[in-house]
């Protein structure tokens, strides 16, 4: 039996909506997909921004508790040296990555791997920059160690000797090693917000 005219419009109208609402449903999906993508690299990117700063405050709290006691002579400022070098070592242990994604959904995980595996030369990078600051802060940790074993730290010859090379330490490499990742890492964040901003 022969369709009418009118069957034969009506379905081909509804079949052009259906094809119209299908390329709307993908390109949405699209769109949701690299949008989410982008959020997530500038959550990575703020919290590789915080962690960096994290350990640059706990170095600094270490090199601070050191001085304090060679001005102060207190045993008292042993306790926050050893919070605070104990600090600096629980977040040479633990890089952003882990961080992000201990708050992730495995798909996220998932991003932020392709994310990297794109990035991968930054990463190694990033690796290398927490091998340095470790080994930078071993050695104020060592000279803070020696500056707490003074008996009479209150004008010790000794004692400033220790304080200049360990602030020399926190200087010459900490602080310079800090200060050259925070340029990468406001790169990186500025670049992630840029795509983010893109897709929306």
């Amino acid at each position: 039996m022969p369709l009418k005219i009118r069957t034969k419009l009506t379905v081909a109208f509804v079949g052009i909506i259906l094809f119209m609402i299908s390329i709307v449903g993908v390109i949405a999906y699209y769109n949701q997909k690299a949008l989410f993508n982008s959020l997530h690299r500038v959550e990575y990117a703020f919290t590789e921004r915080e962690y960096f700063s994290d350990i640059r405050i706990a170095v600094e709290k270490t090199v601070m508790a050191a001085n304090d006691y060679l001005i102060t002579g207190d045993q008292k400022e042993r306790e926050p040296f050893d919070r605070a070098a104990s600090e600096a070592e629980r977040l040479f242990r633990e890089i952003p990555y882990e961080k992000v994604c201990k708050r992730c959904h495995p798909v996220v995980e998932g991003i932020v791997d392709r994310f990297y595996a794109i990035k991968g030369k930054e990463m190694v990078e990033e690796m290398k920059s927490i091998k340095e600051l470790s080994d930078s802060f071993a050695g104020i940790r060592s000279k803070g160690e020696e500056i707490f074993a003074l008996d009479r730290p209150l004008g010790s010859a000794a004692g400033v000797k220790l304080m200049e090379e360990m602030d020399a330490l926190y200087h010459a490499e900490t602080g310079r090693i800090l200060m050259g990742y925070r340029g990468t890492i406001r790169g990186r964040v500025a670049e992630a917000i840029a795509a983010a901003q893109g897709v929306m």
